[in-house]
């Protein structure tokens, strides 16, 4: 399993703090799973930080499920990406999903007033966004794309 850094451009000297997150992703017949910000026009792999004692594949799984409404089988980890912002680090762990049922989802507000919407979309139309991250001049756009670009090229390495 792979291990990449991505390092911003406001990255301060001195890691203060730090956030453990996992996403999931979801793919069948060219299509992926996407959590579609709406508000922002932003498109990301469903995820989100880990709770309590969970596991990195339960957060997975509950994160998956909560945003989109999909249930999932958490399969192999594929590349782990650390990324330094500011003063924190944020760990985010990349985890191939297959769909197996559906639930309703549990948003938080946040997400709500986002406008996240589950959507399928066709991969190679996600593939292109995200390989265009420097494309964008919001940092956290930016660095969430190239973030989700890393992770989509690795599954695609792996899954060969």
């Amino acid at each position: 399993m792979k291990t990449v850094d991505i390092f911003g451009k406001n990255q301060l000297p001195e890691v203060k703090r730090s956030r453990v997150a996992c996403r999931g992703f979801v793919i069948e017949n060219n299509k992926i799973l996407i959590c579609h910000e709406i508000v922002d026009k932003q498109f990301f792999s469903p995820g989100g930080g880990i709770e309590g004692n969970e596991t990195l594949e339960e957060c997975c799984a509950r994160e998956v499920c909560e945003e989109t409404g999909i249930l999932v089988k958490v399969k192999d980890r594929i590349i782990t990406v650390n990324e330094y912002y500011e003063d924190w680090k944020y760990i985010t762990h990349y985890y191939i999903c297959e769909a197996v049922g559906e639930a309703e989802t549990h948003l938080t507000k946040e997400e709500i007033s986002r406008g996240l919407v589950p959507e399928w979309i066709d991969i190679e139309f996600i593939r292109d966004l995200w390989s265009r991250h420097n494309e964008f001049k919001r940092e956290e756009t930016r660095g969430s794309y190239l973030r989700e670009h890393t992770a989509l090229c690795e599954y695609f390495e792996v899954t060969k």
